[in-house]
């Protein structure tokens, strides 16, 4: 009787986890109607010797089979995992719209994580083609209707791209620096510098050692006059605060010295496609009136440009204030699906 009672019990309990999960999930469900509403496929594919892997988010409302639009999301520098919020916010307004998003791990990072881990923006475009190619594969992706969102470095991958790829639909560009990312940074330095409080003789002072050590990169001067002035500032209060590089790649080999003088607008006039361009109301990382003043001297046909109040460059509400837990502007995320809409239905 005892050997029967245990088997019974050693039978019974798993069933019993069993349903308790299916009664947790379908709950959630039930909750979240988002992901009732969202099919999630993993998609992997390769780009040269890198093997990438990213989700395909679409809605479950198109049912199986049909094929229907998608955006494919490209990575602002501090953002290359598909988990990242702001393209979760995204993937949702897209699928709610009857379009889908591809959301991949960034090379060397995530569940892509191999191959070359500090690629330029020439591999990372290269990255981008190849996940359209493997798109196109797939039988429910429309390839007449294949669209780019980058978000500020990103900007820049999909300009890159569109030179790879001949038949992208449309781009969205969240707060995209026309200007190269040497003075670019120089422009981050500034603002951080003066937002911390420190006087102009400081703030000229980094941004004269930033300039020493892009003309290392650049081949200008030697590593140990670069090394010495590097030296000789770190004991500087506003050294921290100035995203000052190491100097621990060459001239011939870094990644730095292959970014820092990319020139966006010589690409962002290239494309013809029509473009939304969001930019925040304030900026610590990209002159927005300097990119406002670039695209519309560019005069290209087909360009949108919003200007979302209350926030900053990942179009987060008071996001000058660092809030804990990030809030998208709504109005950002209407003005995106109303535009997205009329481009592609």
């Amino acid at each position: 009787m005892y050997t029967a009672l245990n088997k019974s019990i050693t039978f019974v309990l798993p069933i019993t986890l069993i349903m308790k999960r299916l009664i947790l999930i379908l709950g959630i469900l039930f909750l979240n109607p988002d992901l009732r509403a969202q099919a999630i496929d993993t998609v992997r594919f390769n780009s040269g010797k890198s093997a990438l892997t990213g989700i395909l988010v679409r809605p479950v409302a198109a049912g199986p089979g049909k094929k229907i639009p998608v955006v494919i999301v490209l990575h602002y520098a501090g953002g290359g995992l598909h988990s990242n919020p702001l393209y979760q916010v995204l993937a949702k307004d897209l699928n709610s719209i009857g379009i889908s998003a591809f959301l991949y791990d960034r090379r060397g990072e995530g569940l892509s994580n191999n191959g070359k881990v500090d690629p330029d923006y020439f591999d990372l475009a290269d990255d981008a083609r190849s996940a359209i190619e493997k798109l196109k594969t797939l039988s429910n992706i429309d390839t007449s209707r294949i669209g780019l969102y980058g978000v500020s470095q990103g900007c820049w991958i999909a300009a890159i791209t569109n030179t790879l790829v001949a038949d992208i639909k449309f781009q969205i560009l969240v707060s995209p620096s026309t200007i190269a990312p040497s003075p670019q940074m120089d422009y981050a330095a500034w603002v951080n510098l003066k937002q911390k409080g420190f006087q102009p003789h400081s703030i000229d002072s980094a941004l004269k050692l930033r300039n020493v050590i892009d003309d290392f990169y650049r081949g200008k001067i030697s590593r140990e006059y670069a090394a010495e002035q590097r030296r000789l500032a770190e004991k500087e209060e506003w050294f921290p605060e100035a995203y000052i590089f190491d100097l621990d790649e060459t001239p011939e080999t870094g990644t730095w010295r292959q970014n820092m003088d990319f020139d966006p607008l010589i690409f962002f006039k290239r494309s013809a496609q029509p473009k939304l361009v969001f930019y925040g109301e304030y900026d610590k990382w990209v002159p927005i009136e300097r990119g406002i003043d670039d695209w519309n001297k560019l005069a290209l046909d087909d360009l949108t440009i919003k200007r979302i109040a209350n926030t900053g460059h990942l179009m987060i509400i008071n996001e000058k204030h660092e809030p804990v837990t990030p809030v998208f502007s709504d109005d950002y995320r209407n003005a995106l699906k109303e535009w997205a809409r009329s481009i592609v239905h």
